[in-house]
């Protein structure tokens, strides 16, 4: 490209459009200015790192994705003994995992699946003991915008599940009473509270053991139909 005729000692830059491969040699580049050395196709790297196990992760670069003199330095990704997660320790390839605590993020549950929150997994951590000190596992959920109950993270720590709570067993009562009713699209979170006439609370004061026996047959009969289905 021929320039105007200038006062510079040197030449301007070259601005002759030609196609450049991209610095990580992944792709070529159309309509580059010739003076624009470093040019990137906007794409994540790829390339195997020297450990033979990951890949860079950096935007496409010129030079070697590590440095020489350092190492990988990404998660390590082989499955931990004490649990279904990641090791997450950094890359230490030819070496045995270190055991340390996991800290991958997990929804638990109680007995029925009623109940869950979610906390850090923490399996490789030591048991605890009758009095245990939480305050490094309450810290760490913190800091991760994670919160529960103390009894929900003891619970946990020692049988790795919640506990059922009264609530569900309402739930359960309130289920199982809709199923033999056939009844659909009603609340089961909440307790049942049944309404009667006032001439059915007058008959139960003259007539109680009739009363009584009359509710048996019914609830007999609900337990009935729910072992047909």
């Amino acid at each position: 490209v021929t320039h105007a005729c200038h006062y510079d000692e040197y030449c301007p830059p070259c601005a002759y459009l030609v196609n450049k491969v991209c610095m990580g040699g992944h792709a070529v580049r159309f309509n580059i200015p010739c003076h624009v050395m470093d040019v990137s196709c906007g794409e994540t790297c790829k390339k195997p790192l020297p450990c033979s196990v990951h890949s860079c992760e950096r935007w496409c670069h010129a030079g070697d994705c590590v440095p020489e003199g350092n190492i990988c330095e990404m998660p390590c990704s082989t499955k931990r003994m004490t649990c279904p997660h990641n090791c997450n320790s950094k890359c230490h390839i030819g070496k045995s995992c270190p055991q340390t605590v996991c800290f991958e993020k997990v929804k638990v549950y109680c007995e029925c699946k009623r109940r869950s929150i979610k906390l850090m997994c923490f399996q490789g951590a030591t048991e605890l003991e009758d009095n245990p000190d939480l305050s490094r596992y309450i810290s760490k959920l913190r800091a991760s915008g994670l919160s529960v109950a103390q009894q929900d993270l003891i619970d946990y720590l020692k049988n790795s599940k919640l506990q059922c709570v009264e609530q569900c067993r309402v739930e359960e009562r309130n289920q199982n009473l809709a199923e033999g009713l056939g009844l659909t699209n009603v609340p089961i979170d909440a307790i049942l509270a049944p309404s009667y006439s006032e001439y059915l609370k007058q008959e139960v004061k003259s007539n109680k053991d009739f009363c009584y026996r009359v509710g048996g047959e019914v609830c007999g009969t609900c337990c009935e139909v729910q072992e047909e289905e």
